[in-house]
């Protein structure tokens, strides 16, 4: 082989080892970008739709501590874990934003015993949710803990042993 093309070669190759290198660290900021981007980001409020009544809603978060899911009735995941936020919500208050597009039927087959609400998919890419379920906890309006996939009542309680 010629120093010409084994010149080549080694760029050819640096290319590519780039390349891999930046689709592994986007997968990995895909997944764990929240949790490193929103701790400390305010949160006060999140406005959509209700998804019982399809009317307008608002969530306030500005006082008092909170459980965020993010989640869609078509995520399998999320539906899966509605059980698990179910009881967690009898002691602690949680709220759901939900990813469209919405299913009313497995809506009413779960059914969420917390309030949700439906909103535009800005609000994802705002807060760099883009793995649901992602769960955060809201102090006061602003976001102190942050889980990319599912939560269980150990980690809830241990989120607001810390509170």
């Amino acid at each position: 082989m010629s120093e010409k093309t084994q010149k080549k070669d080694r760029i050819v190759t640096g290319i590519i080892t780039v390349i891999i290198l930046l689709l592994i660290g986007f997968n990995i900021f895909s997944y764990y970008g929240a949790s490193i981007v929103l701790p400390g980001k305010a949160f006060p409020l999140v406005s959509g739709v209700d998804p019982e009544s399809g009317k307008a809603a608002s969530i306030d978060f500005s006082k008092g501590t909170y459980i965020v899911d993010f989640w869609a009735t078509w995520c399998g995941a999320c539906v899966a874990e509605m059980d698990e936020l179910n009881g967690i919500s009898k002691k602690y208050p949680v709220y759901g934003v939900m990813k469209k597009p919405f299913k009313k039927d497995v809506y009413s087959a779960i059914p969420p015993q917390f309030r949700n609400v439906i909103v535009e998919d800005d609000l994802f890419n705002e807060y760099y949710i883009s793995v649901i379920p992602t769960t955060i906890l809201v102090k006061d309006g602003v976001i102190s803990k942050v889980r990319t996939g599912g939560i269980s009542a150990a980690m809830a309680d241990e989120w607001f042993k810390d509170e």
